[in-house]
């Protein structure tokens, strides 16, 4: 008999495995298909914290400044991002998404929300609601 951590460890792999699929799937579509999972993970970081600057970019992702240099380089030869200079200090350069990479992003978003939407339409609100809660009591403890 299988045990409880082996089922988890399977469920929690098919559950990547599928978002994984979906997010290539749905990316091929849009003609974004060089994009890397951790390439996604920088973009949407830029989305949410709203024309970061590369210093905010490696602080929030642990990361150095010229690893960030070099991903943003890409990114804005590729069309996804570009750099806005400051008019009140020169040095300071914001990134802010392109429509390429707002299309991408928004792309990525339906994948997450549709996906939600699957995995609401199996269970009854009770259920959800006792979802959300072991979601939330794992993500506290990863998180921490």
């Amino acid at each position: 008999m299988t045990s409880v951590k082996e089922k988890l460890i399977t469920i929690v792999e098919r559950f990547s495995t599928l978002m994984a699929e979906r997010e290539e799937r749905a990316l091929n579509n849009e003609g974004s298909s060089r994009l890397t999972v951790r390439q996604m993970y920088y973009l949407n970081i830029i989305a949410k914290m709203d024309r970061p600057t590369i210093s905010q970019m490696a602080e929030r992702l642990s990361v150095t400044k010229p690893t960030v240099t070099t991903t943003v380089r890409k990114f804005i030869e590729e069309g996804y991002l570009k750099r806005i200079q400051s008019e009140g200090d020169r040095r300071i350069f914001w990134l802010e998404l392109t429509n390429r990479g707002r299309k991408v992003i928004q792309t990525y978003y339906k994948i997450h929300k549709d996906f939600s939407h699957k995995i609401c339409e199996v269970l009854d609100t009770r259920e959800a609601q006792e979802l959300i809660k072991i979601l939330e009591k794992i993500l506290r403890k990863i998180d921490s």
